[in-house]
């Protein structure tokens, strides 16, 4: 998908450490071609990030909902837990009957769990 929508993709890092010194590489490297970048760093796990997934729920939501569907289960990889944390917090708010089930992609379920939380 990131592909075909004209995307940039880049893999430099092995480790979680390793990612706030690649994207501070990076956006120097936008700087010095002109560019002023936002570094994203787990957006999802940042308040503005975690309040676009809450509003991901209603979208997802309101789409089911004009197409007649039914979600029970909304299925996420959850690396840092935002993406998982403000689907939830959507989900509750809308008083929507939906269970979100994330997969960890990174923490055991304990600290994964304080994250969301």
């Amino acid at each position: 998908m990131h592909y075909i929508l004209g995307a940039e993709v880049r893999t430099p890092v092995k480790t979680w450490n390793e990612i706030p010194e690649a994207l501070d590489k990076v956006a120097n490297e936008l700087k010095r071609k002109g560019h002023n970048p936002y570094i994203a760093e787990f957006a999802g796990s940042t308040p503005i990030g975690i309040m676009g997934y809450v509003n991901a729920s209603l979208e997802l939501s309101c789409q089911a909902r004009d197409r007649g569907i039914k979600i029970d289960y909304i299925v996420v990889a959850s690396g840092s837990g935002g993406t998982q944390a403000g689907l939830v917090l959507g989900n509750m708010c809308l008083n929507a009957n939906t269970k979100v089930l994330g997969i960890s992609v990174s923490y055991d379920k304990d600290k994964l769990t304080r994250n969301v939380a």
